[in-house]
């Protein structure tokens, strides 16, 4: 169920109360209250990849349970008014501490000054022992700070209220993340381990915490102390299942009431399994609702750069494959990481674990240490390609530049022709999986080298200053495979996959024809530069010309 103005939709908070007061679109997950309350396990950790909604969840609950502002009138039109956990709210001193802004150099200060701004509230009341007051005016000093300040504010929470806290921390995993493979790694891990052990661990003024984060990281020693924490995750979890993401019913009702095609909104962002149900991106279906446009809005992560910087060009191989539209790899995978274990190296079980966990691919299946992994939707296609071959070819975006540094076709021809042959030879093609077409002939899929290309023009963008680069779009007669508006030209590029036995270059001229025949990039009001690119393995031919459906206006 949604509430608010389909109209009025904001990408860019997850306060829970600037949500609802203002009547902006809503997508009602309050029943994430009565669970966590529901669930026995004192200690909880979520793990969930990027834009999922955990911020908002955890505001949400925070607003719920908080007993030092009453946000009840808030949850009026909400599923959880008539859930049996509602006398709760409103009831209990609840601490949310955002841990996503931490930085390695100013982490403890950071910690302290939330940590102060709920115990001045609690210094200040009638009711605080002085020993209280004492202990928050020796802590209140910037730069002054201690690894029991969580617990110390629970003690205090309790002296005056009589009541255990709930402490709710959010993306307590980012700052490791950050600095794995620096010198202040482990001193940071160290200090986080006392703050969370202090807190979570024999606390007789808790009632519940919460953690959520990206990985699950039970392996690694800042965990290890808070008495089994329960983890709920992309690998096990059948009470949070449809708290995260969107579900299919979800999707459905809000593409119902905005106009909206529910097929289309599946291709390009529904495909991360949770307890074996696919959920969708929340952000990017909120901003295709928002935009009206189907579009990849789910940006590259940090993670992403670290996978990059620690796999290994083997590893970077076999992640090719996964191009292919409708490929799985049966992978080795491991359902938890240890960050402390990333600095010396990736091993394939770490690599997929984290490419899992952090959303950038589907688990299909999982067993003992093995899974089968593939790539989801038309949004996570798109930022592979970026990502595979910017992590591959560092060096692509020069190049490029030099090559459609002068607009005319049989130089672009001549240039990119050697380039993408270097390129291929870079590329193990064991991995790649050919199919059997209708003559007769085994090929590569098409799909894969017009992904390959695709990811490298897409690194290139701050070097080439296209206007424009698009994929797979409806123009003309059909549908193009690369569109590049670059200095007033609309570069068309179109692929195709040969056989052993097949002639490339005039594979490549076919590849033109097409172009041409279709009228790809008609209307751009634009001369049309055709580009033809066939290739064979490690082998490929480029052909170029001008369209003649736009020659009147060839520069």
């Amino acid at each position: 169920m949604h509430i608010g103005d389909l109209s009025r939709i904001d990408l860019t908070t997850s306060d829970f109360s600037l949500v609802i007061e203002n009547n902006l679109l809503f997508v009602d997950k309050s029943l994430f209250i009565e669970h966590f309350l529901n669930e026995t396990q004192q200690v909880q950790i979520i793990a969930r990849p990027r834009r999922l909604g955990k911020s908002m969840n955890l505001l949400m609950l925070h607003c719920f349970l908080t007993d030092s502002v009453d946000y009840r009138p808030l949850f009026g039109n909400l599923a959880i008014r008539q859930s049996p956990v509602w006398g709760k709210a409103h009831g209990s001193p609840s601490f949310m501490l955002d841990f996503k802004g931490l930085n390695a150099a100013l982490y403890k200060r950071q910690i302290q000054l939330m940590v102060n701004e709920y115990s001045a509230i609690y210094a200040s009341d009638p009711r605080c022992p002085q020993y209280y007051r004492d202990l928050y005016n020796e802590y209140r000093p910037e730069g002054k700070s201690t690894p029991d300040a969580i617990k110390n504010l629970t003690k205090m929470a309790r002296a005056v209220t009589g009541k255990r806290s709930y402490v709710l921390i959010d993306e307590y995993d980012k700052l490791l993340i950050d600095i794995i493979g620096t010198k202040e790694y482990t001193e940071v891990r160290d200090y986080l381990t006392q703050v969370l052990s202090a807190a979570m661990k024999g606390n007789m003024c808790l009632e519940k915490g919460l953690l959520t984060g990206v990985m699950r990281v039970s392996h690694e020693g800042m965990l290890s102390g808070l008495n089994n924490p329960q983890t709920y995750d992309v690998f096990e979890d059948s009470v949070y299942t449809g708290d995260y993401g969107l579900t299919k019913d979800e999707v459905d009702e809000l593409c119902g009431a905005a106009d909206l095609d529910t097929e289309s909104m599946r291709l390009w962002y529904n495909g991360i399994k949770i307890d074996n149900q696919e959920v969708y991106n929340t952000f990017s279906v909120m901003s295709a609702m928002r935009k009206k446009k189907y579009s990849g809005y789910w940006s590259k992560s940090g993670t992403m750069d670290l996978i990059s910087s620690l796999s290994s060009a083997t590893q970077k191989n076999a992640l090719i494959s996964l191009l292919v539209p409708g490929t799985e790899l049966s992978v080795k995978i491991d359902d938890r990481v240890s960050p402390a274990a990333l600095q010396a190296g990736l091993s394939d079980e770490a690599l997929y674990s984290l490419l899992v966990q952090s959303g950038y691919l589907a688990l299909t299946k999982m067993g003992r240490k093995s899974g089968t992994v593939r790539i989801p939707n038309k949004e996570l296609e798109e930022a592979w390609s970026d990502f595979i071959f910017s992590a591959f070819f560092p060096n692509a975006a020069s190049a490029l530049q030099g090559i459609f540094s002068i607009l005319e076709p049989d130089m672009v021809s001549r240039e990119l022709e050697p380039y993408l042959l270097t390129m291929l030879d870079e590329l193990s093609f064991h991995n790649v999986p050919s199919h059997v077409c209708k003559d007769g002939k085994r090929r590569t899929h098409e799909a894969f080298y017009h992904n390959a290309i695709f990811g490298v023009l897409k690194g290139g963008e701050n070097d080439l200053k296209y206007d424009s680069l698009l994929s797979n779009r409806e123009s003309g007669d059909g549908r193009y495979d690369v569109d590049m508006d670059l200095r007033g030209v609309c570069v068309i590029i179109e692929f195709k996959s040969g056989s052993e036995d097949e002639d490339l270059l005039k594979l490549a001229a076919d590849a033109v024809d097409q172009i041409e025949n279709k009228r790809y990039g008609f209307g751009s009001k634009l001369p049309v530069m055709g580009i033809g690119v066939s290739c064979c393995k490690k082998r490929c031919k480029v052909k170029g010309r001008w369209i003649a459906q736009n020659a009147s206006i060839t520069p």
